[in-house]
């Protein structure tokens, strides 16, 4: 996008234009970094749940059927307290690999891509407030 700097008339308009531009690029920055967290943290589940879930989903069963066989008492309750434990989990990463679809994964990198061009727009207007700032340094007579 085109923009026109020649209407800022002094260094004063130049300095609190670009103090609020560099807060909102610090701002976009930290949105950019966190999206790109978000990402790496989705990547690295979406590895590892299914994992874990074809393990639990193979314990269940064998637990099961070793907690049938026992006879009552303390053992055969610490048992089912461990299975109560990975069904709840199995459950838990069912629902969390369901949410780590591939549409939110489209919406993150599409909210990274927009906040990429934001920055990249902050950054075009800093740097046309930067140069029309030397502009007018450069055309104010020196104090002598």
């Amino acid at each position: 996008m085109l923009y026109t700097f020649n209407e800022i008339q002094t260094v004063e308009d130049c300095d609190t234009i670009l103090t609020s531009f560099g807060k909102i690029k610090g701002n976009l920055l930290v949105r950019k970094s966190s999206i790109e967290r978000q990402i790496e943290n989705a990547e690295g589940q979406s590895a590892q749940l299914p994992t874990r879930k074809a393990y639990l989903e193979t314990w269940i069963p064998s637990m099961t059927t070793l907690f049938n066989n026992l006879p009552e008492g303390k053992e055969k309750r610490r048992i089912e307290m461990t299975l109560n434990n990975a069904d709840n989990e199995l459950r838990a990463l069912i629902e969390k690999i369901e949410k780590l679809n591939a549409e939110d994964y489209i919406l993150r990198e599409q909210k990274l891509e927009f906040t990429q061009e934001e920055i990249t727009e902050v950054t075009a207007v800093i740097d046309g407030v930067s140069t029309r700032k030397t502009e007018i340094q450069a055309s104010t007579p020196s104090a002598a």
